[in-house]
């Protein structure tokens, strides 16, 4: 093949391999030149973005004396190579844009490049050693090969200059002729592997200008740092946790570890390992001063560093080993012993095994916790942390009138037990599966029944359904539930209850249907399945693994063990899965006609019941008092997840034949197996660049740390055994990921700051033993959330004040991640609007439905794209419904919620924003929803509180800040009510009956008080 190289001008060739031998420089000079060079290359190089995917080196001769070196980069040729036995390897950079990969290359390719230098690239292996081996002369070989056995290659740099020892395409043998591929028996040629990586990351060697070997790679005796992106894929084999690389592949010529000068010698190669020097720690090679004491000074400069770097092949079937303890989240967690209670300073304090691990580690770091938080702020603290609402003053008054002995835990336990404690943990739950009531992009297409999920999510939490158990229903609840369950009428109340389960599941698998979604006609249905899956896939790692995943789309994961093979593989997991809406009559009629009527309702009103039902057929129209009868025959199905959402008191038809079709939910189904999608491993994560055909499998590293076969069950069922493995006990990541989060929703921060991220790029755990515990107790505990619950909240971690602090907590400490206080936390939006409502005595308690649609203010509506993206619910009463039954739009935040941080819905969102901005405060002072509450406060007051302006300011303070006014703000607030009553003028709307009793310029001067009680930081934070 004629070279590219022709076309440029000399000035753009840089020599990449010269020959020692035709080279009369000294050899202090040439290391000087030749770093130069190299930093000019790696210069260039750092500049590229730009990865290489797959390479390739041919040559129509291995032992011609002359002759053209093609490099192929992907999918292009980067450049022609003209190689000489007696002249060097040159290269131009014209045929390549950016020039910068094309160095990237040539770098790699270079086997005397003297300084530390890193190169990306796609071969089975890459094994700077001594290439004896390979039969020649040679002092060091190079040996690679393309990632379809096109053909392997050899190059070697021996005592008479480089040589190429390599074959065409076609041929992936390792023994041969010219052209064969051929890559021994040449001299100098060097010796690459059995196996075929998909890609892997070069380590940057260091080479020493000693007169006896110059440019010979050596280990320095100083400490110095190769960091790597994926450098810990070097570290493989080492199950016992050790930090060992293994350089060679099974059945591969070479020792592992360092050799020291060219013999064959045993006893002069020395193991790889923290105890000689060199070691892998943060995903970088060390070496430190210590290999002084064991390389002699006179053998430094002939020690060669010997590294096989073993990257994932593209089937998730034949990945290499890699250690299990690269990073620490990805081993099992086992439980630690808690730290001895009796060597702890505040002993007398601790409650149970969370505080002898917190207090541990604040007595290493010399800090002393604050003290226990009053009675008050307790209560405050629990009831929004458990329900998401303020307690009235009656329940602090018992509260605090309670003096018997566990009063705490029967709080706890009364909490726990209220159904809006499901609203509260539901809606965190949420922000985690990236919930939304539409599809966003272009047309924000309105999903009907998305609702479904978020109430069997509220649900769920309410019964404490195990965690496990929500998980495997959110990700397989069809594959767990089969279609073909007995509906025997003979077995009526276990099949009815069976029925009613399997549907319950089937909704839970919403999780998937309800992701940011484009409804574009022109769109290729392939890449509307495409973008769908990756969704999935991301969202799936995220949530439940707390995995940067989507990082593995286009290349290899830079930081954590995954290949893109992982990444696609989990894509054919969920190729048999569509989206489908099951309709109501469907979930109805042999569970709930025929079944749980007659077990629920009198033999009589059922009879009519039925008969209404055979009276009413496509076409007809029910009269107002039919379907008044017809929805209190469907409410008596124990509410479950099959009822019918209510429908108006006044409303006066309903066209029966369109209740009877209405869908129940979007959920999972499967596709016809002729219509499964293949699966390709997509070179860049381009859908017009198929690779190789994948089948379901596991992430193979995660599944190696389980002892579990990496591949799924196809064309159905993979999902099911996604989901049991995700959940089994010994899974490094399932519980710790919840604990955390679990952790994270009581303090305002988890023990590993990142929730979505346990990956070597997220943050350590702050207490990595109290984790472990925390995860292998809520396994052991059934995967109970309430009892998780109640363990954190009677720690005296939990119970302690927030405004204990001295400098040296606020220097040694001032994050507080040493937990020696408790967090002050501002509300999120959802739960201060529902502070407001409860607050004023309008919040609308209502469980579950359709979401709801406020009034928006004149100037909000004028933000609408789209008027009818906020069509505004036609009952008042809905209009005051906790903040989680609001309509969430992916193209339209409600501007309350986003002035107060709500989250993006098109990905899962592990901690909310938290910011402090100008229109927070404006929302709190001039928004008429705002000032409407603060007059249905002041008449709340009023009607509970009397005539008089002192019990008026004493019943407001209990109410909006669950505590007495001091004396001092007694006084201020009585001077406030005295001036507002000269100044105000603005008259009232939506007057309540009890305030009307006072006079106007007094009730405007009471309602103007409570709305400056709302705009508190009091109001607004928890302690």
């Amino acid at each position: 093949m004629p070279s590219e190289a022709a076309s440029g001008s000399a000035k753009d060739s840089s020599p990449i391999i010269r020959s020692n031998s035709t080279n009369s420089e000294s050899p202090t000079r040439q290391a000087a030149r030749s770093n130069r060079r190299t930093s000019r290359i790696d210069a260039t190089a750092r500049r590229s973005s730009t990865v290489a995917r797959s390479l390739s080196v041919t040559r129509p001769g291995c032992h011609s004396p002359q002759g053209n070196l093609t490099v192929t980069w992907g999918n292009r040729r980067i450049t022609g190579t003209t190689f000489s036995n007696a002249a060097s390897v040159a290269t131009t950079s014209t045929s390549c844009r950016p020039p910068a990969p094309a160095r990237a290359v040539n770098n790699l390719l270079s086997s005397t490049t003297p300084a530390a230098t890193t190169a990306r690239f796609r071969p089975c292996s890459l094994s700077i050693r001594n290439a004896f081996s390979g039969g020649g002369a040679g002092t060091a070989g190079l040996g690679f090969a393309d990632t379809a056995g096109v053909g392997r290659a050899g190059i070697g740099s021996g005592t008479g200059g480089p040589s190429l020892t390599g074959g065409g395409p076609g041929s992936s043998s390792t023994g041969g002729g010219p052209g064969s591929g051929s890559t021994g028996g040449g001299p100098g040629s060097g010796s690459p592997p059995t196996s075929c990586p998909t890609t892997g990351d070069v380590a940057g060697v260091t080479r020493s200008s000693h007169p006896a070997s110059p440019n010979r790679p050596v280990i320095k005796p100083s400490q110095r740092t190769f960091r790597q992106p994926n450098l810990h894929l070097l570290t493989t084999n080492s199950q016992s946790g050790g930090d060992q690389i293994k350089t060679c592949p099974p059945g591969a010529s070479g020792y592992q570890g360092l050799r020291i000068g060219e013999t064959t010698d045993t006893r002069h190669t020395i193991r790889t390992h923290r105890n000689t020097g060199l070691s892998i720690r943060n995903g970088a090679i060390w070496h430190t001063s210590s290999m002084r004491q064991t390389i002699p000074n006179c053998l430094v400069a002939g020690t060669v560093l010997v590294i096989t770097c073993l990257a994932p092949p593209a089937s998730a079937d034949d990945v290499p080993d890699r250690p299990r303890a690269v990073h620490w989240s990805f081993q099992p967690p086992h439980r630690p012993t808690p730290p001895d209670a009796g060597t702890l300073k505040h002993r007398e304090r601790i409650r149970n095994p969370i505080d002898q691990f917190v207090f541990h580690r604040l007595q290493k770091s010399g800090l002393d916790p604050a003290g226990e938080a009053t009675k008050r702020t307790l209560v405050r603290r629990a009831h929004f942390d458990l329900l998401g609402l303020p307690p009235s003053p009656e329940e602090t008054a018992t509260f605090l009138a309670d003096k018997k002995p566990g009063a705490w835990n029967r709080l706890i336990d009364r909490l726990l037990q209220s159904r809006h404690y499901g609203e509260r943990w539901g809606r965190h739950w949420l922000d985690v599966a990236r919930y939304a009531d539409s599809g966003g992009y272009e047309t924000d297409i309105y999903y009907r029944n998305a609702w479904r999920f978020r109430d069997y999510v509220v649900k769920s939490f309410n019964d404490d359904k195990p965690y496990n158990v929500f998980v495997q229903e959110q990700i397989a609840g069809d594959e767990i539930w089969p279609d073909n369950l007995d509906l025997d009428p003979r077995k009526v109340y276990k099949v009815s209850d069976e029925k009613r389960r399997h549907l319950e599941a089937r909704i839970g698998t919403g999780f998937y249907t309800l992701g940011p979604q484009v409804h574009e006609s022109a769109l290729d249905a392939r890449r509307l399945d495409y973008e769908t899956m990756t969704d999935w896939v991301d969202t799936t790692a995220s949530a439940f693994m707390g995995l940067t995943l989507g990082c593995a789309r286009c290349h290899e994961h830079k930081f954590d063990p995954f290949t893109q093979a992982d990444y696609f593989s989990l894509h054919a997991v969920f190729a048999s899965a569509r989206v489908i809406e099951l309709p109501l009559w469907t979930a109805m009629e042999e569970a709930d006609w025929r079944q749980a009527y007659p077990r629920v309702i009198a033999v009589e009103r059922a009879r009519k019941a039925y008969k209404l039902f055979e009276a009413s057929h496509a076409g007809k129209t029910l009269t107002t008092e039919q379907a008044r009868q017809k929805q209190n025959l469907l409410n008596a199905v124990a509410q479950s997840v099959l009822a019918l959402p209510e429908r108006a008191a006044g409303q006066f038809a309903v066209d029966y034949a369109g209740l009877m079709h209405q869908p129940i939910a979007r959920v999972l189904g499967r596709r016809h197996p002729a219509l499964i999608r293949p699966i390709h491993l997509l070179d860049r994560g381009e859908l017009k660049k198929p690779g190789k055909l994948l089948s379901p499998a596991l992430p193979a590293a995660l599944a190696r740390a389980t002892g579990t076969p990496a591949g799924l069950k196809r064309p159905f069922g993979s999902r099911k055994q996604l989901a049991l493995w995700l959940t089994r006990p010994d899974h490094p990541l399932t519980a710790r990921v919840m604990v955390n989060r679990i952790w994270q929703w009581h303090f305002g921060r988890g023990l590993v700051e990142t929730s979505n991220d346990f990956g070597k790029m997220g943050q350590p755990p702050s207490h990595p033993g109290l984790l472990d515990w925390l995860a292998t107790r809520f396994v052991a505990d059934g995967w109970k959330v309430k009892n998780l619950h109640r363990l954190i909240m009677n720690s005296d971690t939990y119970r302690r004040s927030s405004r204990f602090a001295t400098e040296k907590h606020l220097d040694e400490d001032p994050d507080n991640r040493l937990l020696w206080r408790a967090n002050r936390r501002r509300l999120e939006a959802e739960a201060l609007w529902d502070a407001v409502h409860a607050t004023a005595g309008t919040l609308n308690r209502a469980f579950g439905g359709p979401p709801v649609v406020p009034p928006l203010a004149a100037d909000e509506i004028a933000s609408l794209r789209e008027k009818w993206h906020w069509t505004v619910s036609a009952d008042p009463a809905q209009h005051t419904r906790r903040g989680i039954y609001i309509m969430v739009r992916r193209n339209f935040k409600f501007p309350m919620f986003e002035v107060f941080d709500t989250p993006v819905t098109s990905v899962s969102c592990p901690v909310r924003d938290v910011t402090t901005v100008a229109p927070q405060a404006l929302w709190g002072l001039n928004n008429s929803s705002v000032i409407r509450q603060a007059t249905q406060l002041a008449g709340r007051i009023v009607k509970e509180a009397g005539d008089k302006s002192a019990a008026h300011i004493q019943r407001a303070w209990h109410i909006v800040l669950s505590r007495p006014p001091t004396a001092e703000e007694s006084r201020s607030a009585l001077a406030l009510l005295d001036s507002l009553e000269k100044t105000s003028q603005t008259e009232l709307e939506h007057l309540p009956a009890a305030l009307k009793k006072l006079p106007a310029a007094r009730r405007r001067a009471l309602a103007k008080l409570c709305l400056a009680l709302f705009n508190l930081n009091e109001f607004a934070f928890v302690d």
